[in-house]
């Protein structure tokens, strides 16, 4: 079963103000919240001050309780304000809620500081829809402020953020309900957590000076001071890391994910929605990056397709599989926002996506996914009548539907990351450029191109699709290429009611300009990219045999806009995130790890150094990629990761092999 995140339970003072029922709290002062917030967590961590004696890039700021956002909007507020060219450039803020508010609550609190308005309606605009446990990311003001929020109990999530030994916060706003309220929450187990992911002279500063959280921060490793309260409470505590207290990370050694060398140049192979994912979350980093495609335009292959469904791949568990897909889409979603923001045209509709039923088998399997307790906003069983009426077609089969899914147009996405990474100054496009062979030394790689001069990185991100495996040093990862190929129909009176994206043993997508897509064949280690006419047919008697419906009796293909591409495919279903392993030593001299006292003696597992892939997107590229993206530029960057570490490990490029090392297995060279 999937656990479930309560939305807080409000009341409403006689001053309009929210009350939380489950801890009989308020949210903030009756007297001035806003107030309180900027006197209590901006000034006593001294912000200004510390964000203009240092040159910052990034500031990150961790927050055990969002409640109403009014701490976020503070200081997003104070951020939009300073000097930038004297302060940090990019704002991180991670925050942890265990009871979320409904958007509802949220808005009416928020309209209490009129201040705030320009900043509180584009929180609301994509506060999340779905609460779910972990990580979903929202980012405005162009990436230049990130805030990550992590839904569930805090001890939890704080268990399984990935932090590296450089530590990850700068600075923490210690808020949540009174600890007479509260107790569960203040805890020595969060006071040892907030200094383990602290970097050096963390800050501090909370409301409450209660004895036992003075003495649990200092226990944990903590400067601590007292200083005036705000408004009627005569005193507050606040303070910093001490500078002999270490950051760890949790992370096992053979998962383990390197502090990386600046980025002084890198280099990303493929612009696919892979390549673009990446180049625009670097983009949003301030990070400079070349891009290398071997054909003439980006999203040629497999990210060409016309539409492609957006929905997550969900379990009948809370698997890192669901909860990987779920950050992803919501990212997703998040995402296609910004860019329209932004000025760029993204064909999509947020339709609703439809899994049906069609034989025995998959009814098992969604009912078994139905029965796991997902958020109804995320998946929800609908028996045939409803799904009709939904779908705008009659069919016969009952199914599970996905109401904030839908269609995007996977080339429009990352055209748009391109050309706002080059509008940022980051990106530099070279296309028509063939990777033929690159190797690397200690310091940098050199990259060979068919027919142009070799070029030198520091840094290389190898997104290229199923070509990834083309190099000695690649051949060996588990990416299977896959031949599909999609069928484009006309629209006619019978089908054009579509209303909703539908999935059998294939899918089929309302109508854009005329046509839908239909598809997609599934022929392993096959490469040719022309129209087969057997294939075509192939899609249509599978939509014929899988829904039996006089609408889709008397359909015409339109053959001369179907494509046909080759997707890169892992067998768990999960892409390849990560650091590339150096297989040759993995293979040969990785030690067994299938007993404590192995594991405990483990090293760190051989990687190339600062080479990374993207690779094993599968059908799912178009959901998945953006995050990612996001994924591997927080790892080149050091900045925090919008995944768990349970996440982040069955990402890992070097999972096939990590796991016949903890079963005591022999490694393999082709797994």
């Amino acid at each position: 079963m999937v656990k479930s995140i309560h939305t807080a339970q409000i009341e409403w003072n006689h001053l309009g103000l929210p009350v939380a029922h489950q801890f009989d709290d308020v949210y903030f002062s009756n007297n001035n919240g806003l107030e309180e917030t900027r006197y209590v967590f901006l000034t006593q961590n001294k912000l200004i001050q510390r964000w203009q004696q240092k040159k910052w890039q990034r500031f990150v700021i961790a927050e055990s309780g969002f409640g109403s956002g009014l701490n976020f909007l503070a200081t997003w507020q104070l951020f939009s304000q300073i000097d930038h060219t004297i302060a940090p450039y990019y704002l991180h803020f991670i925050t942890f809620e265990k009871y979320p508010l409904k958007k509802g609550d949220l808005k009416q609190t928020l309209s209490h500081w009129p201040e705030l308005n320009h900043y509180a309606e584009e929180l609301l605009y994509s506060y999340p829809e779905i609460f779910h446990p972990g990580c979903q990311r929202l980012q405005f003001a162009e990436g230049r402020i990130t805030l990550d929020i992590w839904f569930g109990d805090i001890h939890e999530s704080l268990n399984h953020l990935h932090t590296t030994e450089q530590g990850l916060v700068d600075c923490w706003f210690l808020d949540g309900f009174a600890p007479s309220k509260n107790p569960q929450m203040w805890s020595q187990e969060l006071f040892n957590s907030m200094a383990r992911v602290s970097r050096q002279q963390a800050t501090f500063a909370t409301f409450t000076a209660a004895g036992f959280v003075r003495r649990g921060l200092q226990q944990a490793g903590f400067n601590v001071q007292k200083v005036p309260g705000f408004g009627r409470k005569r005193e507050m505590i606040c303070g910093q890391l001490s500078p002999t207290a270490t950051p760890s990370t949790q992370s096992a050694p053979w998962y383990s994910r390197p502090i990386n060398t600046p980025t002084q140049s890198v280099a990303i192979i493929g612009a696919g929605i892979a390549g673009a994912s990446v180049s625009w979350a670097l983009s949003k980093r301030g990070i400079k990056h070349s891009l290398f495609e071997q054909e003439t335009h980006p999203a040629q292959a497999a990210s060409g397709n016309r539409q492609g469904a957006i929905y997550p791949l969900l379990d009948d568990s809370q698997s890192p599989l669901s909860d990987f897909f779920i950050a992803a889409f919501c990212y997703n979603r998040h995402l296609i926002h910004q860019l329209e923001h932004m000025g760029y045209t993204i064909h999509h509709d947020w339709c609703g996506v439809f899994q049906l039923s069609y034989n025995e088998r998959s009814s098992k399997r969604l009912l078994r996914l139905a029965n796991a307790n997902w958020p109804d906003r995320l998946a929800t069983w609908v028996d045939s009548a409803q799904a009709s009426k939904l779908a705008g077609l009659p069919l016969e089969y009952s199914g599970v539907f996905y109401p904030l899914g839908g269609w995007a147009t996977p080339a429009d996405i990352a055209r748009a990351m391109l050309n706002a990474s080059e509008k940022s100054g980051c990106l530099t496009s070279h296309y028509g450029y063939h990777l033929t062979n690159w190797k690397s030394d200690e310091t940098h790689f050199e990259l060979q191109f068919k027919a142009h001069p070799t070029q030198t990185f520091s840094h290389i991100i190898l997104c290229n699709g199923h070509n990834i495996t083309s190099f000695d040093t690649t051949q060996s990862l588990p990416v299977t290429p896959v031949r599909g190929q999609v069928t484009h129909l006309e629209t006619n009176v019978n089908i054009s009611n579509l209303k909703s994206v539908l999935c059998y043993n294939g899918y089929m997508t309302p109508a854009l300009n005329k046509s839908h897509c239909l598809g997609a064949t599934h022929q392993r280690d096959q490469y040719h990219k022309a129209l087969d006419q057997q294939d075509t047919q192939n899609n249509i008697e599978s939509l014929q045999r899988c829904i039996s419906q006089p609408w889709n009796q008397n359909i015409s293909p339109d053959n001369s806009v179907g494509r046909a591409s080759v997707r890169a495919v892992v067998r768990d279903h999960l892409p390849l995130a990560g650091p590339l392993p150096y297989i040759p030593e993995l293979i040969d001299k990785y030690p067994q790890i299938h007993t404590p006292a192995l594991k405990q003696s483990a090293p760190a597992l051989p990687i190339i150094q600062g080479a990374y892939i993207l690779a094993g997107l599968g059908s799912r590229g178009v959901t998945s990629a953006p995050l990612l993206g996001e994924i591997i530029a927080s790892e080149i960057t050091n900045t925090p990761q919008p995944v768990n570490q349970t996440i982040l490990d069955a990402l890992h490029p070097g999972r096939f092999w990590i796991r016949r090392l903890l079963r005591g297995q022999p490694v393999q060279k082709q797994e």
